[in-house]
């Protein structure tokens, strides 16, 4: 009689190692999968960063422009950056391979605002940065930043 009880914990024993493999493997899988979301996530965001960053320098600089010159002199779709496309490879100053930079001038003017001296018009300026494949699973982007002077 213990020989068979021998053989049957053996067998239990067996069953529950084969059990215990195959969670792991689930748990390791459940792991690695895991990671390549978040290797993803963290891609998206520092492009997301580099960009904004790009947005900051571009306001900045447009900011920075006399009233008088471009890109504020005269109102206007589609006007250049002062970041130019890059070349390969791209030198400090230059925007990524794959981002196109644009900046919309319109005049406003507030009726709203502005009381006995009559209606506020300023002038807003729209920088667009549109990006495409700086993540391969990425489609294209756009980020945008309005300036007003």
């Amino acid at each position: 009689m213990s020989v068979q009880s021998q053989r049957s914990e053996r067998g239990y024993a067996l069953i529950e190692a084969m059990v215990g493999g195959a969670v792991l493997m689930v748990a390791l899988g459940s792991v690695f999968s895991g990671m390549l979301a978040a290797r993803e996530h963290v891609a998206r965001s520092v492009v997301d960063q580099h960009m904004t960053q790009h947005l900051v320098y571009e306001a900045e600089r447009v900011r920075s422009e006399s009233i008088n010159k471009e890109p504020w002199a005269t109102v206007g779709n589609n006007k250049a950056c002062f970041l130019k496309p890059a070349t390969v490879p791209a030198a400090p100053g230059q925007l990524p391979e794959g981002v196109v930079c644009h900046i919309d001038v319109s005049s406003v003017t507030d009726t709203a605002v502005g009381g006995a001296a009559g209606p506020l018009t300023y002038k807003r300026a729209v920088i667009t940065l549109t990006f495409s494949k700086l993540i391969e699973s990425e489609r294209t982007r756009t980020q945008s930043v309005t300036v007003i002077k």
